[in-house]
């Protein structure tokens, strides 16, 4: 399999390329690490109020003392002073996948994809005054408030959340089962824009059984060095089909009702219809 780091036994040199965001290295302090309803999260001071990096399936976390860049950089002195970073060729990200690899292949996050931390995983490098913080994770995302933020306030809208039941676009059947495709409200290019630092929800597929209802499936927007895909992940987060650009319900419907299918039969194997 060619890996988009370099083989491990033929690594290149470890690179940092600045990762664009709304704020300099000049504006921001800190970092806090916290643990709330996204697990670890970095909170970090800006002009006028306090921010928060929260990770998309974050594997590992660790800060280190210190003021000069862990790696060389794409930073020139000329431009303003980046502070967030992704490492090409990134040992500690070959290392981590080696451990889990030899492990948990085929126990990994439940369903044995462990293939993903090379090819969805990225290192990250936030640079603060004294210290720096990295972390390996599949996603980042930016929150600022004017208040402190807490550990479980402001995750509304946290684009790893479920869409609610008022996102329903329609209410279908198949094989007797209803389902609700759910549809993300914001606006297109919002979602590409945010897609460069985490999965941004384009449809959830949410199962009306029993009396409850549970998002099952996820087709997400994801953009990572300039190529853009959309994912369909299952309840239990394997990726089950990935799209060039964007996708939408057409793409997914005949993979999602042939699921349903199961369902109806594994129901009715077990007395439940």
């Amino acid at each position: 399999m060619q890996l988009s780091m370099g083989d491990p036994e033929t690594a290149k040199t470890p690179f940092m390329r600045a990762l664009p965001t709304a704020w300099h290295g000049g504006d921001v302090s800190g970092p806090d690490l916290r643990f709330g309803e996204f697990g670890a999260a970095l909170r970090f001071g800006v002009p006028d109020g306090e921010g928060r990096v929260t990770f998309e399936k974050l594997d590992s976390v660790r800060i280190s003392r210190g003021e000069h860049e862990p790696y060389d950089s794409d930073w020139d002195s000329q431009e303003v002073y980046p502070w967030v970073y992704v490492v090409e060729n990134s040992p500690w990200l070959l290392e981590r996948y080696g451990y889990e690899a030899k492990f948990y292949r085929t126990s990994y996050e439940f369903n044995g994809d462990v293939e993903e931390m090379l090819r969805d995983f990225d290192h990250y490098v936030f640079m603060f005054e004294d210290n720096f913080a990295e972390a390996i994770a599949a996603g980042i995302w930016f929150q600022v408030s004017e208040h402190e933020l807490g550990d479980t306030e402001g995750f509304d809208d946290h684009p790893l959340k479920d869409l609610t039941e008022d996102c329903t676009r329609e209410r279908l059947e198949s094989s007797g089962i209803t389902y609700q495709v759910r549809v993300n409200p914001r606006p297109m290019t919002e979602l590409e824009s945010d897609s460069r630092y985490c999965s941004q929800p384009l449809i959830h597929i949410a199962t009306e059984l029993e009396g409850r209802c549970r998002v099952d499936w996820r087709l997400s927007l994801r953009t990572r060095r300039g190529v853009q895909k959309s994912i369909l992940r299952s309840n239990l987060g394997r990726v089950e089909k990935v799209f060039d650009g964007i996708a939408g319900f057409p793409e997914i419907r005949q993979t999602l009702e042939h699921w349903l299918a199961e369902v109806r039969r594994r129901r009715h194997e077990m007395g439940k219809d």
